[in-house]
């Protein structure tokens, strides 16, 4: 058998040089990495602060110019339209079906609960029906024909008409 002429008592000297040398370069790129995140973190510390207080100086400024009544009423009021019962509401009067009444526009009053209803009908049965239909529906009430128009001469859609009608919750 032939041997295999393995040598374990080798030197290796020159690979521990090399060893030492890279662990000493690799230990001083790591503080020099450590140093420079401890300077970022200091700016950016300090870039926080004046932000702080460059926010705290102008806030008041901002407050007084933003705080005017008429435009606190004014975002009153386009919440208030943001939070009406858009569905129930649409789902009533999309329940009413009349076959010859075209709806022109849906106007809600927010602040009493209001709604107006505006379209055009070919008679004036249309119209009834159509206004006796959302009578029907449990979201609305005092459900009235408030204004009609008959035009003559004017197209397959003659009468023009606008219903009100209170509106809330449905009871369950």
């Amino acid at each position: 058998m032939k041997s295999l002429g393995l040598d374990y008592q080798r030197s290796n000297r020159p690979l521990r040089r090399i060893s030492v040398v890279a662990l000493a370069v690799v230990l001083v790129l790591l503080g020099w990495q450590l140093m420079q995140q401890q300077k970022l973190q200091k700016e950016i510390s300090a870039q926080k602060l004046a932000l702080q207080q460059r926010d705290a100086e102008q806030a008041p400024h901002i407050a007084r110019t933003l705080a005017s009544p008429e435009e606190l009423a004014a975002a009153r009021g386009v919440l208030a339209k943001f939070s009406l019962p858009w569905g129930e509401l649409l789902d009533a009067v999309e329940a009413v079906k009349v076959e010859k009444v075209a709806l022109l526009s849906i106007e809600p009053g927010v602040g009493e609960n209001k709604l107006v209803i505006t379209g055009e009908a070919q008679d004036y049965l249309d119209v009834l029906n159509y206004v006796a239909g959302l009578r029907a529906q449990k979201v609305l009430s005092n459900v009235h024909l408030s204004h009609h128009e008959v035009r003559k001469g004017q197209g397959r859609l003659p009468v023009v008409f606008s219903v009100s009608a209170d509106w809330g919750m449905a009871s369950s």
